[in-house]
Formats: structure tokens, sequence, C-alpha cells
């Protein structure tokens, strides 16, 4: 059993439905860890086979909504509950969305404003809620903030709008992230930012993308997480 003082040791964890946030939530569950799960909504089949893994508590929460997450992060207070460990892993790859528009810059403007909220907001929120509610907690907390540069694909492939979308979102979103370590208010923040994860949304958006990709030699996400949870000394 993963403890503190006695006490079991709590994780936050938004995208817990997703591949690589819910290989995070199964990984620290295995090791004993409480897990503390916003979702969008508890009642899809992704999140209700979420409220199974031991010590999870799913909880229905935008994590994108500022009012949402401020007032479930006010409950940690007002509950005494320790958060020594978050990790944001929401987002979304849209790359073969339609973003209409009369010309081409009306459509990137769309793809970027769609993904900013998606890839950036749902970081930023959180942010914000820990830093409002939890202050006297951040020196003990460690983070880890997931974005992706799997749309990078190299030199010869087309990018589409909402694929500049997309590299947008996760170039602001490691700006942000970058930030607030240099602002060092949390005992330890890891910019994660992965390559190619074999899940089942990466291995679908590069189908329709028509890129070949050899899977087997990706990184599995519970590699991607026991991986990434070593960086920052937990395991």
């Amino acid at each position: 059993m993963n403890q503190k003082n006695g006490q079991i040791k709590t994780a936050f964890i938004t995208g817990a439905n997703g591949g690589i946030g819910g290989a995070f939530a199964r990984e620290l569950s295995r090791r004993g860890w409480r897990l503390l799960l916003p979702v969008r909504d508890p009642l899809k089949p992704d999140a209700q086979e979420l409220a199974t893994v031991p010590r999870a508590s799913v909880v229905k929460c935008d994590v994108g909504d500022q009012q949402q997450t401020d007032r479930y992060v006010q409950s940690f207070k007002d509950e005494g509950t320790d958060i020594d460990l978050f990790i944001l892993a929401a987002g979304t790859w849209k790359w073969d969305s339609d973003f209409t528009g009369a010309t081409i810059e009306e459509e990137e403007k769309a793809a970027i404003d769609f993904l900013m909220k998606a890839n950036v907001q749902t970081k930023e929120v959180p942010f914000t809620s820990f830093e409002n509610y939890l202050t006297d907690d951040l020196k003990n907390m460690t983070g880890i903030s997931v974005g992706s540069h799997a749309a990078h694909f190299g030199p010869g492939h087309e990018f589409r709008v909402d694929q500049i979308g997309y590299i947008t979102a996760m170039d602001a979103a490691a700006k942000l992230t970058k930030k607030k370590q240099r602002e060092g208010i949390y005992k330890h923040l890891l910019l994660s930012e992965p390559g190619r994860i074999d899940t089942p949304m990466a291995r679908e958006q590069f189908a329709r993308k028509g890129i070949e990709v050899d899977w087997s030699k990706e990184l599995k996400p519970w590699e991607f997480a026991i991986q990434e949870l070593r960086k920052v000394g937990l395991f």
C-alpha cells in the first residue's frame, strides 16, 4: 500500500476515461493509490468501467469549466483531502473533423479555437483551481502535464487545418506548463510530451490520415505511465 504518514496517497487525474489518463489511473490503483477522477459524463460506458477500478472516485465535472472545477477542488479542502499527485491528461485529437468557414483562414481559426479549449483550457482551469483553493498544499504536490506532438509527421506530409490547430494547441499547453515550472509553486511539475502512444484513438487517427505506423514498436499506455511516474520519483 502506498502511504504517507499512515494515509493512502491520493492522485487527481483528468482524462482518466481515455487511453493515457486511464493507464495512469490503473497503474496507480494497482500500487494502492486513491484516485479522484473528474469526467464529463459518468454514465458513459468508459466512465462506468473506470468506476470499478479499486479506490477510484469518479465524479461528474467538466475540467474545462472553471466553476465546476473550482467546486470540485474546493471540496478537497473542505474534506481535508490532500492531493499528492495530479495528472492533467484531458484533451482530444480532431484531425479529421469538419471545421467550416468561408475561407481556409476561417476554418483554421475554428480548428484552433476548438482545440485550444479542449487541450489548453483543460490544463489551465485545474491549475487555477489548485492555486485558488489549495494554496497551502502546492509545495507538497507533484504534477504531470501531458501534451503531445504526435501531429508533427515531419517533411512530406500535408497539414490540414485541424492538424495545424492541434499543433498550435499543444504548443500553447507546453508554454503554460513551462510557465508554471518557472513559477516554482509546486513540489515537482513534469512537462510530458510523448510521441505516438498505442491507444485506440491514435490508431484510428493515423489510419484516417493514411499514415502507416508499426504499432508494435510504439509505447503502450501502461509503459508510458510507468516511465513518466518514474521521472517524478514515484516508482
